[in-house]
């Protein structure tokens, strides 16, 4: 099922985003959802075309961004957003991807993310053997500390791939070079700006400020383009996070909210810290952002 799934999730991601290329420069009439939230036809027959895709191989349960809720009684449930990214894509500077996200039983499992104009798709899937499976059941009835749970559940087997023109490329290293990169943004309330003076106020961090869509900013997190996140609170949508979540948690990525608690992907609502599970510096980042 495995192969399945992340077959469907790059079958999918790679149609849509071929869809959405060819359609880059001519995307119509702009619709309103709501303030500041835009929409194009291109967004709604993107998702379209995933689903289409999803439903003519699994029976699965649809939650995406532009098109009713699909209930089909199956374990499995896919959540997507065709273009994350509205707004830079109306643009024209792209800074937008396809997102996926794959949950078994109310556990992301698998998803993706492609940087469309790029023709650059991150995908993975995470399983456990029977093994780990019983022991994963024995030690979640005795955990209580969500730090100790971020950490517990990156033990699983993790695979990520990065597939560039239809071709597997090279996994990057995350091996660390130069000062620690910080991608920060919307750091707006008192303890937001603390903690972004903190790491101004130190040279062995360098601070990164590109607009990505959060699915992009998470791909390239996974990839090792940046070294730890820190996003101030935002109103995201399960589908916005769930591909990218699934990309960091498959590489060993902490992912907490603002208040030092284990990031809820179906309430990401309070901001985003994340720091690779053996970074040297993981202790020191976590002081800076005050979670202990």
């Amino acid at each position: 099922m495995e192969a399945k799934i992340k077959k469907i999730l790059i079958d999918a991601a790679q149609k849509a985003g071929s869809f959405i290329r060819e359609h880059a420069f001519s995307i119509g009439t702009i619709e309103w959802k709501g303030e500041n939230n835009p929409v194009t036809k291109i967004d709604k027959e993107a998702e379209l075309i995933i689903r289409k895709e999803i439903l003519n191989n699994l029976k699965a349960n649809i939650i995406g961004e532009e098109h009713e809720k699909e209930h089909n009684l199956s374990e499995y449930t896919f959540y997507i957003d065709p273009i994350d990214g509205t707004k830079p894509f109306i643009r024209g500077e792209f800074f937008c991807a396809v997102s996926i996200g794959v949950e078994k039983n109310k556990k992301i499992i698998a998803g993706c993310v492609h940087d469309f104009m790029r023709d650059i798709l991150y995908v993975t899937t995470t399983t456990k053997n029977k093994k780990e499976e019983k022991q994963s059941e024995k030690e979640s009835k005795n955990e209580k500390d969500d730090k100790k749970e971020n950490e517990r559940e990156n033990e699983e087997k993790q695979e990520i791939e990065i597939i560039y023109q239809g071709k597997e490329a090279l996994i990057p290293s995350l091996e660390h070079f130069g000062k620690v990169t910080v991608y920060i943004d919307r750091l707006i309330n008192e303890k937001e700006k603390r903690v972004r003076e903190s790491f101004l106020n130190d040279s062995e961090f360098e601070i990164h400020t590109t607009r990505s869509s959060i699915a992009l900013t998470l791909a390239l997190l996974a990839r090792g383009t940046y070294d730890t996140l820190v996003i101030g609170h935002k109103g995201w949508n399960t589908w916005d996070i769930a591909g990218g979540f699934a990309l960091c948690k498959a590489q060993g990525y902490l992912l907490f909210d603002f208040y030092g608690n284990a990031f809820d992907y179906t309430n990401p609502t309070k901001g985003l810290i994340a720091v690779h599970k053996n970074a040297a510096w993981k202790e020191k980042f976590l002081k800076k952002c005050e979670i202990d």
